[in-house]
This record gives structure tokens, C-alpha cells and sequence, in this order.
């Protein structure tokens, strides 16, 4: 019995979506959150870049205890480019004009992961590539792949995932997206598995647009 328990326990899951340095959105959501303390929770990757929280939201989410934190293509650029780098001052240097600190960066290369599994749940970035099977997937596959309909063709699990932004999160056959567009004039969902509940913040602003009549107002 107490294993059958457990099992069902851990499948008490709150997948949350693009972060994107909004931190009042996460805080939102994680107060929202405290109503679920038996859920564990799974992020699913884009915590930097866009709002301008970047490093507190990194910092936010260092104080969660048994969370899972996937990686997505915004910090997987982040890894690779600083990984690239040759000498310390550079790196150093790059971190700064990202406004990420060292800490937060070491923090993020130790505690990733590209795929999050339980017995009826996969968890990715991104999805997954329709044209792989499961096994064939790889990293990029979970950090890169586009909309698809559903995975029906490639597994019976349910797979939850962000990256391509939608207006409400999407719950098709065997398929959840919850990027809901968080720091481009959207919101931060979360959904509550297995009840299928969508939680979400106030509405952020569209950092995006800014940035670029910033880039525009430089150019006059």
C-alpha cells in the first residue's frame, strides 16, 4: 500500500513555464503554489534573458528545495557561450553585461537537466522531435523543437513542455504547453497535474518591444 502511495505521489507535479527575468511573476506563482505543498515542482527551462530579472530570478529559484529545473535554449545559448570563452576576464566580463552573476551561472551548469520523467509525464523544454523516436531524442530535441500537434505516435505519456508561446495554456490529447508569453506582454502559467488546474500572474509587460524602440531611438 505505502508503495502505491508513493507512486502516486510523485506524480503530484506543478510544471511552470518560461520564466523570462520576470520575478514578480514568480513570486505570483509561487505563493500561489503554497495551496499544493504535496506537488513538487517543474520548471521548465528560460529562466534569463528578456525581463530584467534575470539573476533574481536565478537566485529566486536556488531557494527551492527538491524542485526540478530543466534547461532551455536561452540558457543553453548562456552555457555555450561561456563555455567557449577561453580566459576568465572574458567570462567574467560576458556574465556581467548579462547581469548574471558567476554564483547564479556555476548554479545553473550544476542543476539542469534536459528531461524530467514519471510514470505518465514527460517534461522537456521544448517537446519533443516528431520525426525521432524517444529513444533517438537528445538534448537539442528537448531544448529546440517546434509545435506539434500531439505526441500520440510516440508515446501514451502526456508530455508538458514550454518554448513556443501561446495566449492560454494548451491541453491537446496527450500534450500540455504552457508558455503563456511572460515578459512579451503575456503571462506566467503554471498547471497543476493531475487535477489540470492553470494557475497564472498578472499580465507582464512586453520587454521585447522595448528593447526593440530602444535599439530603434539609438539608430535616430
Amino acid at each position: 500500500e505505502n508503495w502505491i502511495e508513493q507512486t502516486m505521489n510523485t506524480e503530484k507535479i506543478i510544471a511552470i513555464g518560461d520564466i523570462h527575468g520576470c520575478l514578480d511573476a514568480l513570486n505570483e506563482i509561487l505563493e500561489m503554489v503554497k495551496s499544493y505543498p504535496e506537488h513538487r515542482l517543474v520548471f521548465l527551462g528560460d529562466y534569463i534573458d528578456r525581463g530584467p530579472f534575470s539573476d533574481g530570478v536565478l537566485s529566486r529559484l536556488r531557494e527551492l528545495e527538491d524542485a526540478i529545473f530543466l534547461c532551455g535554449n536561452h540558457e543553453l545559448w548562456l552555457i555555450q557561450a561561456v563555455d567557449r570563452m577561453k580566459n576568465k576576464k572574458e567570462k567574467i566580463k560576458y556574465l556581467k553585461d548579462k547581469k548574471i552573476s558567476e554564483g547564479n551561472f556555476q548554479w545553473l551548469k550544476d542543476n539542469l537537466q534536459f528531461i524530467y520523467q514519471t510514470e505518465n509525464y514527460i517534461f522537456t523544454h521544448s517537446g519533443l522531435n516528431k520525426q525521432k523516436s524517444l529513444e533517438e531524442q537528445n538534448d537539442n530535441d528537448y531544448t529546440f523543437s517546434k509545435y506539434e500537434s500531439d505526441y500520440l505516435n510516440l508515446t501514451s505519456k502526456v508530455v508538458v513542455y514550454g518554448h513556443s508561446s501561446l495566449p492560454e495554456v494548451l491541453i491537446e490529447n496527450n500534450k500540455i504547453q504552457v508558455d503563456t508569453g511572460c515578459a512579451v506582454g503575456g503571462y506566467l502559467s503554471a498547471i497543476i497535474l493531475p487535477e489540470k488546474i492553470v494557475i497564472r500572474s498578472k499580465q507582464t509587460e512586453n520587454y521585447l518591444k522595448a528593447s526593440v524602440q530602444d535599439i530603434i531611438k539609438n539608430f535616430k
